[in-house]
């Protein structure tokens, strides 16, 4: 079973941002601005976790998520700017953002979506918020990203960036063109929570996981591959579950793969594995 539940570190080159605890209202009140120096306004405050494991777990999983959408693995849609595609997942965007939940609920088949009058670029940035919470933009992308966060609804991204170019505009006093500014939310558990739900729902899945009983139970393949270097492996195959789109299980008990999707899903240690 320790294969089974094996994380690939490999996936995943982009390192985790260090977050304050300052609160946004404030930073947006004592922040100072001058060249070559950030202002921090972060969207949510983490002053410590109750569940650290889980913080890592969700983290680490949307990290691997979005390093999937840049290698066009597992992906089921496609969002277009100015005749640019960017491949995307189904579950991710629906989990991330209502717009597309909404979208998806009214058109079940839908595989594109083009964003009218945007800059591609300014996509990508809010696409990397929307699978990791963050997205690191100057005053001039900062502006683009607003303008694809006022479309898509993103309210969280919209008003950071809004407090951050009112603050910009405000200050005449230096060069601030050439600023990075990081923007971020503690979005990873809310999105592991929400995607557990799809499982629980049977939505957006791709894949069926057949127990021993006969039991078939529908799953996600880019958070299965996520997390096991198993099913990473499996997919990459050319064997025949991944062209039917099922693998047996049944040699496995019924119990121990409800508690390994319940980890899978959820970044909880099963229990069969702490009694």
């Amino acid at each position: 079973m320790g294969a089974l539940l094996s994380k690939c570190t490999c996936t995943c080159t982009n390192e985790l941002p260090v977050a304050t605890a300052e609160d946004p209202t404030e930073a947006s009140e004592q922040g100072e601005t001058s060249k070559g120096k950030d202002v921090e306004l972060p969207l949510s405050s983490k002053l410590g976790s109750e569940k650290p494991e889980i913080d890592l777990y969700s983290t680490s999983l949307a990290e691997t998520l979005n390093s999937f959408r840049h290698q066009e693995r597992f992906v089921d849609f496609n969002i277009k700017a100015h005749g640019k595609d960017f491949p995307v997942h189904k579950n991710v965007l629906a989990a991330s953002c209502k717009f597309f939940r909404d979208l998806f609920k009214v058109s079940e088949a839908a595989v594109c979506y083009e964003l009218p009058n945007v800059e591609p670029s300014a996509v990508e940035d809010v696409l990397n918020f929307l699978y990791t919470g963050k997205c690191t933009l100057g005053q001039q992308k900062a502006a683009s990203a607003l303008r694809v966060a006022d479309i898509l609804g993103i309210r969280d991204l919209r008003e950071a960036l809004e407090r951050y170019l009112s603050l910009v505009k405000d200050t005449s006093t230096c060069d601030t063109t050439a600023i990075q500014e990081e923007f971020f939310a503690c979005r990873e558990e809310s999105i592991l929570k929400t995607l557990m739900e799809f499982w629980v729902e049977g939505l957006f899945c791709d894949l069926t996981l057949t127990t021993s009983c006969g039991r078939v139970i529908p799953v996600h393949k880019n958070i299965l591959a996520a997390v096991s270097c198993y099913f990473q492996g499996l997919f990459r195959s050319d064997m025949k579950e991944v062209h039917e789109n099922n693998v047996d299980f049944g040699i496995i008990n019924e119990t121990v793969v409800s508690e390994l999707l319940n980890f899978v899903y959820s970044g909880k240690f099963p229990s069969l594995l702490t009694t």
